[in-house]
């Protein structure tokens, strides 16, 4: 047990680490940025808009077919400035409040003070608001009058549109118009149309404060959806709450953050950075499921960005990548969001699942079983990269793989069920592993091979054996019979055999390594004299966690920094290295790659771009999540150690450097949730949910195995722990422990052994009782 003194230090501390510095989620400028494209989201998963432009897109609302798919722009009815020509301008304030989730424009003039609020309501999600507060400081006397200017902008080239202006009862005394119609193009020649509709209060050329009147608040909604019925209601239900919308959106954002965050003490600027990674993130995700509208998924750029700004060359990075949905959403952007918010994960798997039936299609039309998923997805899950492009999409199949990997994952740190059982997860799984077991070529000297692929390095295509590509398939190979084996699940004798042969096939994976130099070479006959666009073969380490030597693991983070292009995106690239060298305990090599990633976060709203912008660069995709889930990452499982493995949560807290402590505040594993807070030498666990039903130990401390209990921290030493959660009066437990002094590649590779015997026998013993 832990002595009286650390639990009087520890409780200390932790009083002191509880509350959120608000400050640290605010960001005020003088100015807006002029270049439009680093004006700050606010979005909700289902609507999203960047401040002050004219243009809102919504979750699932793609105009194009098939390559030139690409978000279908909705004009910003509720968007508007205020002139103030009639007055003289002391003072303007523009603010980013990411706590709240909005974003403010502040006036002082001789007259006035008005203020401008915008925000995508958190739960409301159909609507989009702005909300005017007006306060006199003059005389009572007269009347005033400020003038808007909305900035809804041209009608969209994407819609084939009609308008209806609504009677004055339709919208409680405030004039109201409806737009309703359908996307121009679907993605599929024979698909139907997408529609569309919304209801919008009127914004008018002017607005007079009454003589005798001090102030004024008056709220402009716009409400969006694929079905009539729906937008309507949203809009009505929104008139009623009227100013009142604005406390409610922002409970849920603050229970949003009660949830899941990062704290940072002791560097302001490391903690309003992270909390805009986390900030840009969210504001593309739903907090629950819509009935209307399925989540799509996220594109590099989030929800706000994505739509066909350079109709000469659909898709790519000038086009934010037109909104499509690549690995990055799997790979780079889920691990982090789903230790904090489960349930977002889920929708995102969901956002895979959805096109399953698509995917399989894919590979069939190009001779494979199973399901092939697009490199990029838009609305259908055919494949939308643009023809401009090439063969990627030929190449880029690791996609399929990752996709199976964030399911591992997921499973990993949830043990949900539900999405075995009721969403497909089980079936994609298999269907994943089917189209492996066809892609994969047989070779003479017993083992397989995959053929003219891309690894996640996009400087090299049409290699054969991509070692990232061949471990990812080979774990994909073994998903489904982990999956039986761990949920008990009962399957036919047909896909009993399939999942052995499956296994068999892993086996035989061939995984290149250079015996002499001890390193993984990149692919078939690769020349470490040459330049890599981003991370690849350091991916083995983490995320994949492929058992290896430490003197491998640094072999590979040495030579391919060398080769790295310094300029490239930042594609999990420095996010990567930095937790490969926390992992080895190389602490100033790691935080000099950390360091990197601040190149791409712009001022003054921390808004992220694909590359560094510079006097020969633009920065390519812009609000871009993959960074920002990558700057996340490098907290979550670099400086706070979390490895996720089938049987435990490995804990591994590290200082950040300029931080006097952090927290890693509510993460989410197996049904509880903790607190990890890190001081210069000592770490404290403390449960902050912790179902009766559950038992949470945490072993590695040289105390021994220690019972976590719900508001009773556990301190110790700064060293690796492992924590297990099993059901009371359960033999089997979703997480076990192992003495935590072992390396991670050692545990990695005896969770492989133990579970591949597992499964095997079980499926042995089915095969036998169904002859």
């Amino acid at each position: 047990m832990p002595t009286i003194s650390s639990l009087v230090f520890v409780l200390f501390m932790t009083s002191g680490l509880a509350a959120l510095h608000e400050e640290d989620y605010k960001i005020a400028s003088d100015t807006l940025p002029e270049d439009v494209r680093f004006r700050p989201p606010i979005g909700n998963g289902h609507v999203a808009t960047n401040v002050f432009t004219d243009t809102v897109y919504m979750n699932g609302l793609y105009n194009g077919l098939e390559d030139k798919s690409s978000r279908a722009r909705i004009p910003a009815y509720v968007a508007f400035d205020i002139n103030m020509t009639n007055d003289v301008l002391l003072k303007q304030k523009f603010i980013l409040d990411m706590y709240n989730g909005v974003f403010l424009k502040y006036l002082q003039t001789s007259k006035l003070n008005v203020t401008i609020t915008s925000f995508a309501h958190r739960s409301l999600f159909n609507l989009l608001v702005t909300q005017v507060n007006i306060i006199r400081y003059d005389n009572l006397e007269d009347n005033i009058t400020v003038y808007l200017s909305g900035n809804y902008g041209k009608d969209s080239s994407d819609l084939i549109w009609k308008h209806q202006k609504l009677n004055e009862s339709e919208s409680d005394n405030q004039t109201s118009m409806y737009h309703y119609g359908q996307i121009r193009e679907p993605e599929l020649p024979d698909a139907t149309p997408s529609k569309l509709h919304v209801y919008h209060t009127v914004v008018p050329d002017t607005l007079t404060l009454p003589s005798g009147t001090e102030s004024m608040t008056l709220t402009y909604i716009a409400s969006h959806s694929n079905d009539q019925e729906d937008a309507h209601r949203a809009y009505r239900n929104a008139l009623r709450l009227g100013n009142h919308l604005l406390t409610s959106h922002k409970q849920e954002w603050n229970k949003l953050w009660e949830d899941g965050r990062i704290d940072i003490y002791g560097n302001k600027i490391l903690a309003t950075n992270i909390a805009a990674a986390f900030y840009n993130i969210l504001s593309s995700l739903p907090t629950k499921d819509d009935p209307v509208t399925p989540f799509y998924g996220l594109g590099p750029g989030g929800l706000s960005r994505g739509g066909l700004l350079y109709p000469e060359r659909p898709g790519g990075g000038r086009n934010d990548y037109a909104g499509h949905v690549f690995w990055d959403m799997d790979t780079w952007i889920m691990p982090p969001i789903m230790m904090f918010h489960p349930a977002m994960a889920s929708r995102m798997l969901g956002a895979r699942t959805r096109v399953l039936d698509q995917a399989k299609k894919n590979a069939e039309r190009d001779g494979y079983t199973g399901a092939k998923f697009p490199w990029e997805q838009a609305s259908t899950g055919i494949e939308a990269t643009p023809r401009w492009a090439g063969n990627m999409s030929l190449y880029e199949i690791h996609v399929t793989a990752d996709i199976a990997y964030g399911l591992r994952q997921y499973l990993y740190a949830g043990n949900d069920v539900s999405i075995i059982t009721e969403a497909r997860g089980l079936e994609m799984a298999i269907e994943i592993a089917r189209f492996w077991y066809s892609r994969v070529t047989e070779t003479d000297n017993n083992t397989v091979e995959i053929l003219g692929v891309m690894g996640p390095d996009e400087y090299h295509f049409n290699v054969n054996n991509s070692v990232f590509t061949n471990y990812n398939a080979k774990l994909s190979l073994q998903l489904p019979g982990f999956i039986i084996g761990r949920y008990n699940v009962s399957v036919n004798e047909t896909i009993a055999a399939e999942v052995i042969e499956f296994e068999a096939k892993a086996n035989k994976m061939l995984i290149l390594f250079d015996k002499r130099r001890q390193y993984h070479p990149q692919y078939e006959n690769f020349n470490l004299s040459g330049s890599i666009k981003q991370s690849d073969v350091v991916l083995l380490g983490y995320p994949l966690m492929m058992p290896m030597d430490r003197h491998v693991r640094r072999n590979d983070l040495e030579l391919y920094e060398k080769i790295t292009d310094a300029q490239g995106p930042d594609t999990g690239t420095w996010s990567m290295h930095t937790v490969g060298w926390l992992e080895l305990g190389e602490d100033e090599k790691a935080y000099k790659n950390f360091r990197m990633m601040f190149r791409n976060i712009n001022e003054p709203f921390k808004v992220f771009s694909e590359k560094p912008v510079t006097k020969e660069s633009y920065g390519g995709c812009v609000n871009f999540i993959t960074g920002a889930g990558g700057l996340l990452q490098s907290i979550v499982f670099g400086y706070g150690g979390l490895r996720l493995h089938s049987d435990r949560l490995e804990i591994n807290p590290k200082s950040i450097p300029t931080t006097t402590s952090w927290r890693l505040k509510g993460i989410h594993y197996n049904g509880v949730v903790v607190n990890i807070d890190v001081h210069n030498d000592t770490v404290s666990i403390f449960a902050v949910k912790l179902p009766r039903r559950l038992k949470v130990t945490i072993s590695g401390i040289k105390a021994g195995q220690l019972e976590v209990r719900l508001n009773d921290p556990i301190v110790f030493k700064k060293q690796v722990v492992s924590m297990r959660v099993q059901h009371e009066g359960s033999k089997d437990s979703s997480v076990t422990t192992t003495a935590a002094n072992k390396s991670q590649t050692t545990a990695s590779a005896a969770d492989d052994i133990h579970f591949t015997l597992y499964y095997t026998l079980l499926l042995m013993l089915i095969l036998t009782s169904l002859c």
